[in-house]
């Protein structure tokens, strides 16, 4: 990888700034200025797909401060997107379930009390156990008891309408809202 690269110019990646022209003056006035720029751009990998990335030049001064060389860096960005619904799914979401986590729900049952109270709606909150839950992880296992829950929550996940949500809010407990009552 690194011989495919070194010693190349930037057009040799087919290395396009995001807004050609206004972004390829304000990097080369920002070189001019600071010796070094980064930009957002987009770029042709070896498979011949464009990908974003973000460019950073740095220029190398010898020493008697002439321009020896230009040392550049080009970061993949094309990964951010995945990754961060990867996080947004860590951080709202039951890994077992799959269903929103009391997080997501306390802040979709507060957008749903301002809608409803603004167009004079109804909505419906309701509390779901599995009685003697417990009693069925102590004698059966987890392993069980995670594949009820799991099972549980699918078979009511199919009950609901339109922008019902259902939600795991604890180990044995769901809520479901409604807006449709």
């Amino acid at each position: 990888m690194q011989g495919d690269v070194l010693g190349k110019t930037p057009e040799a990646f087919s290395i396009l700034p995001l807004d050609d022209s206004r972004t390829t003056r304000l990097m080369r006035e920002e070189l001019q200025l600071r010796d070094r720029s980064k930009s957002q751009v987009s770029y042709r990998s070896h498979d011949g797909q464009f990908y974003p990335g973000m460019m950073s030049i740095n220029r190398v001064r010898n020493e008697h401060g002439e321009i020896d060389h230009h040392v550049i860096v080009l970061a993949d960005l094309s990964a951010i997107p995945a990754h961060a619904r990867h996080l947004n799914r860590e951080v709202y979401f039951d890994a077992l379930t799959g269903l929103p986590n009391l997080q997501l729900l306390t802040q979709l049952i507060q957008e749903s009390i301002q809608h409803a109270e603004a167009k004079q709606l109804p909505l419906a909150v309701c509390s779901l156990d599995i009685d003697f839950f417990k009693n069925i992880n102590d004698r059966l296992g987890a392993c069980v008891g995670d594949s009820l829950l799991a099972s549980f929550s699918q078979r009511i996940s199919h009950l609901l309408f339109g922008d019902d949500v259902l939600a795991r809010v604890g180990a044995m407990s769901l809520c479901c809202y409604s807006t449709t009552v």
